[in-house]
């Protein structure tokens, strides 16, 4: 299951009018426990009117900084970034998770060229690994496509503006704005005629490539990227809603016996209809690691060891770990009357 531990509010910073970055103290005895790469999350935890609340935020800081800062942008109704803008103080507490995530990049090659495509709050995880990229790297370069509403509206902008200054050799950034006329930005939304206007600029077409935010602009980069000579292997995705692309599941088991195992500690429950294997645990009161229960973070991944289960929507796993047996148990549905999920064996 996910450990938490309390950490406290160091900082807070407004960036937008709606989008604040919460930066918190790491307690000496967690440091190397909550050691990170560029590009992963933390979960965090609070008690919102009396109901616990869990949500996963992309780390915007470095790991050479001493804090762990993530950008929250408030999303209309929702319960959580409402809490953070609207209510969180410095000196306030809330109970972290140790950082986890597949979304990352290890910025030790110098000769890597890498491209990042991002829209909205979908830059927090692409600043971290930008800020990281220019601090390791003294040859590499480091394309941004971003989009947004406007400058006012942007997270980070004051901040991209200033490295895009400091290093014009390495960094290019081109911002894309849907509704404000910039000089030096394009109008519009990112889409595959800003995509091939940013790599006729490259001399050649990046190492790695990473997407972050809304699911369309992410599925539509990808499959120009692919289009234009770009490995699948090396384009990495970050979705920060759940999937609108949701299968029906075929065959589904309404009834059976659930074997389900975390922490070396083995359950016997029973299957419950159009439930996934994630609620039922949940439902059943047994500690299970989660987090978003949208399919957006790993945090539920689990493996079918007994038995067939089918996901509503994936973009984390790869078809080669889904074959072995790897599920986001948040979105599994069993497909036989017997089924052994293990949470330990990923």
């Amino acid at each position: 299951m996910l450990i938490f531990h309390p950490f406290k509010v160091s900082e807070i910073e407004r960036i937008t009018k709606d989008a604040v970055v919460i930066s918190f103290e790491i307690p000496f005895h967690l440091k190397s426990s909550y050691s990170f790469i560029s590009g992963q999350y933390i979960s965090l935890e609070a008690e919102i009117n009396g109901v616990n609340v869990r949500r996963s935020y992309s780390l915007c800081s470095t790991p050479e900084q001493p804090a762990l800062s993530v950008g929250v942008k408030e999303v209309p109704k929702g319960v959580f970034s409402s809490f953070i803008n609207q209510s969180l103080r410095v000196g306030d507490s809330l109970n972290i998770s140790p950082p986890e995530g597949r979304f990352f990049y290890d910025s030790k090659n110098e000769n890597h060229s890498i491209l990042a495509i991002a829209a909205g709050s979908g830059i927090t995880p692409v600043f971290s690994i930008l800020n990281s990229f220019l601090t390791n790297n003294k040859f590499g370069v480091f394309t941004l496509i971003y989009g947004n509403k406007t400058p006012e509206q942007t997270m980070f902008y004051k901040g991209l503006k200033t490295l895009e200054e400091k290093h014009p050799k390495q960094l290019k950034i081109f911002w894309v704005f849907s509704q404000s006329n910039e000089e030096g930005a394009l109008f519009g939304r990112i889409d595959d005629s800003v995509i091939n206007f940013a790599l006729n600029k490259q001399h050649k077409l990046p190492d790695h490539s990473f997407l972050c935010g809304p699911e369309p602009m992410i599925l539509e980069s990808k499959k120009e990227l692919i289009n234009r000579g770009v490995s699948e292997k090396a384009i990495h995705l970050e979705l920060f809603t759940a999937s609108s692309e949701t299968k029906e599941i075929q065959n589904k088991a309404d009834k059976g016996h659930f074997t389900l195992t975390c922490d070396d500690v083995t359950h016997n429950l029973k299957l419950v209809p159009n439930k996934t294997l994630l609620d039922i645990a949940l439902n059943s009161r047994i500690e299970v690691p989660y987090s978003c229960q949208g399919g957006v973070c790993s945090s539920c991944i689990a493996r079918v060891k007994v038995g067939k289960a089918s996901m509503l929507t994936n973009q984390i796993l790869t078809d080669s770990e889904v074959e072995e047996g790897l599920v986001l148990s948040c979105q599994a549905v069993a497909q036989s009357e017997s089924i052994y999920l293990d949470y330990d064996d990923v």
